[in-house]
């Protein structure tokens, strides 16, 4: 695999929290601020990125190099929904296999950031992709449920031992909108986000023009001003960490 010179992986303690989602409009945002962006869709199991995208069209085999589909706007997404062959087994202890199967054979064009979604928790993938591919940094996504940021800061304390940094937290659906006049209603306390020792990056309330986008695979047409400021604020985080 050719590195990009920025990997940023996106994560969450569990499952549920919007972490497919997050990278998907990180993606759009970063790739209407005009960087070369890729995004790897790292959950074998249950791959949501090429549906976001309205992706259809397999990745292009070209001997034994697999080269990326590429969105309306020009993200080169990998995933295993757009494998050209479905894997053998996902049941049980593939996924992990898939991921490691598939990277040494993307033959990715020039990039100036590679997005990774990865499944929730920490395993054998978070594993083999921390080991194997140098990570730039890690935007976390949680969101205003206490179990959601028990999980969180449980991931956090991991990425700690392992000295990889946190670029920034992003909460999701913490606010959700009034369906009589569209005003934003808050979930909880905006206080207690996981600021102490990150800085809060973007909080998506959930919204159903967003629901809908998501669905259609019109990702790229949620033109929020959050997107930007969300991939403007991580782009220089990144940065920064240089």
């Amino acid at each position: 695999m050719n590195h990009p010179p920025k990997i940023i992986a996106v994560m969450s303690g569990k499952g549920g929290v919007g972490t497919s989602t997050i990278t998907a409009l990180l993606g759009a945002g970063l790739t209407k601020a005009g960087l070369q962006t890729g995004v790897l869709d790292a959950d074998a199991v249950g791959p949501v990125i090429p549906m976001m995208f309205g992706m259809t069209q397999v990745m292009e085999r070209r001997g034994r190099k697999l080269h990326p589909s590429v969105s309306r706007d020009g993200l080169q997404i990998v995933s295993a929904g757009l494998l050209p062959e479905k894997p053998v087994d996902l049941s049980a202890d593939a996924p992990d296999k898939v991921i490691q199967a598939v990277i040494p054979h993307v033959q990715w064009a020039p990039l100036n950031v590679l997005l990774i979604d990865m499944p929730a928790g920490f395993n054998d993938v978070h594993r083999f992709l921390f080991d194997e591919l140098p990570v730039a940094g890690v935007v976390v996504v949680t969101s205003q449920r206490e179990l959601d940021r028990l999980a969180v800061r449980n991931v956090m304390s991991i990425l700690a031992r392992r000295a990889v940094p946190i670029l920034g937290v992003v909460e999701n659906g913490g606010e959700t909108e009034c369906p009589s006049c569209s005003s934003l209603i808050c979930l909880g306390d905006q206080e207690e986000l996981l600021a102490e020792d990150s800085e809060v990056v973007g909080c998506f309330p959930w919204t159903k023009k967003l629901a809908e986008f998501a669905r259609e695979g019109r990702i790229e047409d949620y033109n929020h001003p959050l997107v930007f400021q969300m991939a403007v604020s991580v782009w220089e985080n990144a940065n920064k960490k240089d």
